[in-house]
This record gives structure tokens, C-alpha cells and sequence, in this order.
């Protein structure tokens, strides 16, 4: 299945599920629970080929970032890569502009990748 099939399965089975002291995960299969750092993490996996060495090479190379913002006054995480913005609200890639003109308001702030790992260990063993 291409990258591109892969995150249509996730949009069509995606059901967004709240967590419980910030636990990051990557979702491997339907059907795939989970919340805003869930769906940027999983749709970068897909993207990398389901590799985690990629996926954690491209967000070491700057190349895509788990973006901090806030829509309509909730804290929120979304996945750039290339230039272009997902989230499991838009759920298609758009431009920043189309998330702004949304009410997405976005800070300076990105997750560093060694945060990204203890998060998604810390999902792991808790």
C-alpha cells in the first residue's frame, strides 16, 4: 500500500480519543484511537515507510516538525512536512495561511526529536 493509501485508511478510520497524561503513540493499525500527537506521529510513519529510523531522521533533519498551536483556545498538535500542514482536524495537507484563516494560531514552538522519543517511550511503558 502506497504512503498516500496509507493515511486515506487513517482518515477513514481514524477516531480522534483522549488521552491520559500526554501518552504519544504511533497507531498501527486499524482501528486507530487517538489524538492530535497520535494522528502527526502516525501520518509521519506512514509517510517514512513505517521505518522509525526515517521517521525520527526526518524530524532530526528539520525536514517535518510536531508543531505546538491552539484552535480555538485548545492546545493542539499538528505535523509539517515539506512546508505543508495535517492534523487530524484537517485531516489533507494544506498551507499555514489555510489553518490560520481556520482560527489555528500557532507558536514559535516545535517539538525537539528527543522530546518526541521520551513522549512516545513514555506512551510505551505507562
Amino acid at each position: 500500500m502506497s504512503n498516500a493509501l496509507k493515511i486515506v485508511d487513517l482518515n477513514k478510520n481514524f477516531v480522534y480519543t483522549p488521552d491520559k497524561g500526554d501518552r504519544w503513540r504511533i497507531m498501527k493499525k486499524p482501528p486507530y484511537k487517538g489524538d492530535c500527537e497520535d494522528y502527526a506521529l502516525t501520518v509521519l510513519y506512514n509517510m517514512k515507510g513505517r521505518s522509525i529510523i526515517r521517521m525520527f531522521l526526518s524530524l532530526i533533519k528539520r525536514q517535518s516538525k510536531i508543531r505546538h498551536c491552539k484552535v480555538n483556545g485548545n492546545r493542539h498538535a499538528v505535523l509539517k512536512y515539506k512546508g505543508k500542514y495535517i492534523d487530524n482536524i484537517q485531516r489533507d495537507w494544506v498551507k499555514k495561511k489555510e489553518m490560520k484563516a481556520k482560527g489555528y494560531r500557532f507558536h514559535g514552538f516545535h517539538y525537539l526529536p528527543y522530546v518526541v522519543a521520551l513522549k512516545l517511550i513514555k506512551g510505551a511503558l505507562f
